[in-house]
């Protein structure tokens, strides 16, 4: 199963490798809806956190997804491995 707590690790992993991702990076349609959807609403709930910055430089333009400004490289890693471990806590419960 896909879950929310590890799309937005998997999504600010991906922002500590490179500091901008074009928002259809991110998306794979071949790997179904669920991953589709799962992976929006992950995007979602990181920009609700404020940790990471949604633009559309230009009209109509390629949507572009960075780390907040002012969010250190390794504190995005830092939340990434809290993410991670919450997510191995569920599983066990589970």
């Amino acid at each position: 199963t896909i879950s929310v707590r590890a799309q937005m690790t998997a999504i600010l992993r991906r922002l500590n490798e490179s500091s901008i991702s074009k928002f259809s990076d991110l998306f794979k349609p071949e790997q179904g809806a669920t991953y589709v959807v799962v992976n929006f609403i992950a995007l979602l709930e990181l920009a609700k956190e404020g940790l990471v910055r949604i633009v559309q430089p230009e009209n109509y333009g390629e949507i572009e997804i960075s780390l907040k400004d002012g969010l250190e490289t390794n504190e995005a890693e830092m939340l990434s491995n809290g993410l991670e471990t919450d997510n191995e806590n569920l599983n066990k419960e589970n």
